[in-house]
Formats: structure tokens, sequence, C-alpha cells
């Protein structure tokens, strides 16, 4: 009975993973991310058998300095109507990200990575066998629609321009969730290399700017000292290509291909402008400085589509320092934590993500360690056991 109720309890977590990462994307239409509905509850189901004293202490401790930097914009949030954001805020702060530092510390870490693994490699299947559709047979293959979502929006008739996202409804949104996965994987035991190389290459050949630009900095980072003969090939790879770039005219390049258009005329691409050139926006004022309450929609108006800004008009830039203070602490002054955070947050704001909160959870619980997890204040709330 308990191996069999051990197997379900690893089932459990697998499905959690999968439904947070793989199936978050899709959307229904009257009512919303139902995996991610989903995620919480299988979230809180794992709690089983875990000590009252460790949940209190991960949630007082680790968890509760960050709700109350961010009360005040929920709370203006709450009071303009923006319920929905607000509430999913509080239930990534207070529940999801808790629960998340307590799968690391609770569950084997050898179970923990081979789900993320997993999860990846399923991932990145579905996106090659998309992507070797199109080119070889012409045919789109639309995941979202298969999985009765929204349709997608990878293929752009019009434009003749088609660009990979496996089951995600965009690019770009493959590209953070991978990015995500790959951050988690240079805190790894047991690393498996070329995965992630492929996983990274996934990325660059999704087309997306972002994706492009995310991929080949995991492909550095997680090849240190280039011990990767994968990675050496590669890079490899990435200078002949780029010196095939810089023998050919790119004017006549952009006529023909619209990635290579995007990239010289970067400062006219939708997407960029939508997401990062109003930053440029950002003047010295009270709402800036102290915030002025959660919106879905006001901080695109400021400060452009992205993570930074929604933090910079939601919660002004003294709370939004607090913050950073706190990240800094929690992930134990892990330089390479913040880098990643960083670089997500020039994207669009994934705080409406379960995935988002458990990837932060395990980042925190990675980079603090195993050993460090209980060590101050367990005497406190008498924590004794060993995890």
């Amino acid at each position: 009975m308990i191996i069999n109720a051990n197997k379900l309890i690893n089932s459990m977590f697998k499905v959690t993973f999968f439904c947070a990462f793989l199936l978050s994307d899709l959307y229904y239409s009257g009512v919303g991310r139902i995996f991610d509905y989903l995620t919480v509850i299988l979230l809180v189901l794992l709690l089983h058998g875990v000590p009252m004293r460790l949940i209190s202490y991960i949630l007082m401790i680790r968890t509760f300095p960050l709700f109350l930097f961010s009360i005040g914009g929920i709370i203006i949030g709450l009071y303009s109507g923006f319920i929905p954001i607000s509430i999913g805020l509080i239930i990534g702060i207070l529940i999801i990200l808790p629960i998340s530092q307590i799968l690391v510390i609770s569950y084997d870490r050898a179970l923990l990575e081979n789900t993320i693994y997993l999860v990846l490699m399923i991932s990145i299947v579905l996106f090659l066998f998309q992507f070797l559709m199109f080119y070889i047979t012409g045919t789109y293959i639309d995941f979202s629609s298969i999985f009765g979502s929204i349709s997608s929006r990878g293929n752009n008739e019009s434009l003749a321009y088609f660009r990979a996202h496996g089951i995600f409804q965009e690019p770009n949104m493959y590209c953070s969730a991978t990015f995500c996965l790959l951050a988690l994987c240079k805190f790894f035991t047991t690393r498996r290399r070329n995965l992630e190389n492929l996983a990274c290459i996934t990325m660059i050949i999704s087309l997306s700017l972002w994706g492009i630009l995310g991929g080949i900095i995991l492909l550095i980072a997680l090849n240190q000292a280039f011990r990767s003969f994968l990675f050496i090939l590669i890079l490899s790879f990435v200078f002949l290509v780029s010196m095939y770039f810089f023998s050919i005219n790119f004017n006549e390049l952009a006529d023909t291909s619209v990635t290579v258009n995007r990239l010289m005329n970067l400062q006219e691409d939708p997407s960029y402008v939508g997401r990062v050139s109003s930053l440029q926006n950002i003047k010295s004022n009270s709402e800036l400085i102290f915030g002025s309450g959660v919106s879905s929609s006001d901080f695109q108006e400021r400060y452009g589509a992205n993570a930074i800004s929604f933090l910079l008009s939601s919660f002004g830039l003294f709370f939004v320092m607090l913050m950073l203070i706190y990240t800094f602490w929690v992930t134990k002054f892990s330089i390479w934590s913040l880098v990643v955070l960083t670089y997500l947050f020039v994207t669009f704001p994934l705080f409406s993500y379960a995935y988002f909160w458990i990837w932060f959870g395990l980042l925190i619980g990675l980079a603090r360690g195993r050993t460090q997890n209980l060590r101050p204040l367990k005497k406190f709330y008498r924590i004794n056991h060993k995890y």
C-alpha cells in the first residue's frame, strides 16, 4: 500500500508539472486557462504529509515579506476593479510560491530533475514535430485547436511567415517556458547537456527575437568552460552562419526574410514597440515612486507590455526595489537567479501564469540548497525533520 501511495504521489507530481508548463497556454473562452486551475489543486494535494511547521516556516519567512511589499498595489487593484489579476497575484504569492519551495525540500531531487527534463523533452518533441511537418509537408499543426483551445498565432498566411511554437500559443511563450525550465537546469546535480543544448537550438529556430537572444545566452551559460563537445559544434555552426551573413547584402535578404527585416528595422517592429520601446517614457513622479495599483492594461500604455513595466506601474520604484532586495536575499545572493529573472522580465508579464510562480519557488529552493533550507529560525519552529 505504501509503495502504491508513493507511486500515486509521484505521478501526481509529474501531472502537476505537465499541466503547469505544457498545458498552461491552452485558453478556453469563458473559463480561461483551466489547466492552471488544476495545477493549483494538485499543488495543494501534494502537501499531504508535509509537517505544518515546515509549511508555516516557508510561508512566513520565505513568502510573506513579498506579499507585504505588494499588498498596497493589490488592494488598489481590487478597489479599482482589477479583481482577477489581483486575486491571481495573491494565489501566486501565498499558495503556489511557498508550495513550490516545499517541493524542493520534501521531494526527492531526482524526481524533480527527471520531471523537468521529461516536460522539456515532450515540449521539444511537439515543437520539432510541428516544425518538420510544416517544412516537409507544408502542413501546419495547430496543437491549440486540436485541444479545443483558441487558435495559436504561429502561422501568418498573409505574410507567408511561419514560426514554430509547439503546444503554446506563440513562439515567445514557447521560449519563455523553455527558458524557465533551462534556467533551473544550472542547479541540477545530474545534467543532460545534449537535451539542454537541443532546447536552446529550438528557441533559436523558433524565430522569436527574444528567444533567439535567450537561446544564445543559455547555450553559453549552460556550457561553462566549453566542456560540451556538442556545444563546440554548435558554436562553430553559429560562427560559420555569422560569417555567411556578413558576406551578403542585408537589404536584399530583408526583402525575402521577415525575421531579418524585423532585426534590421527593430525600432519599427510591432513586438518590440509594444513590449519594450515605451520604457523610455519613464519619468520621475509620484506614480513612478509608489505605483498606481495593479492593472491589466494601464501599465502597457505607460511603459509597454513587459513585466518590468507591470511592476513599476503597479507597485512603484520604491516597492520594486524592496522586492529586488528580497529576491536577492531569498535566492541566497545568486547572481544567476537575478540575471535570469531580469531577462525574463523583459518579455510580457507572466505573473498570471501558475508556472511562473512554480518556477520562482523552485528557483528559490534550488538556489538556497537543501542543506540551507531550514537553518534560519528552525529552533523557533522546532523543525527536527530531516529533509
